[in-house]
């Protein structure tokens, strides 16, 4: 199928007839979503969890996983329990790291959403995870637009 002329100029379609082209578009539109997902829900929780609390470390939660070579990763997500306005609560870390960051019994500072309490940010845990995750997805969106720039 030729390619509509309009006022006499042909589109450049061999431009998209790399393959390189097609996944250096593929991986900057999905990992340059991602990117802006994680740092619009980082920035949304540092803007929402306003109210600095200290909370118990009560429990490490523990997972065991074992890659396809027979690697076991031991990796841990603390439980908190804190007070706010009168009431207890006990909510635990999304996020499994590898190494114990936290012993159980320590007292630790967090920021919670003051309308939500169950909702809450760690500063240590949590920024050191978006910097990470940041970093991974920021690799692959610059190779995406490395792929898009070749010629």
């Amino acid at each position: 199928m030729e390619p509509k002329i309009v006022q006499g100029i042909q589109p450049d379609v061999s431009y998209w007839q790399s393959e390189y082209h097609i996944w250096g578009a593929i991986l900057t539109a999905l990992f340059g979503a991602g990117l802006a997902i994680l740092l619009i829900g980082f920035f949304r929780k540092l803007q929402h969890c306003s109210a600095e609390i200290e909370a118990e470390v009560t429990r490490l939660l523990h997972s065991t996983s074992t890659d396809s070579e027979g690697f076991t990763m031991d990796t841990y997500a603390p439980e908190y329990t804190y007070y706010y306005e009168g009431q207890e609560y006990r909510v635990q870390s999304k996020t499994y790291t590898n190494g114990k960051q936290y012993a159980v019994g320590q007292t630790v500072q967090l920021f919670i959403d003051p309308e939500h309490p169950e909702k809450f940010y760690d500063r240590k845990r949590d920024l050191k995870t978006t910097i990470f995750m940041g970093m991974i997805m920021g690799v692959f969106f610059a190779a995406g637009i490395g792929l898009l720039l070749t010629k």
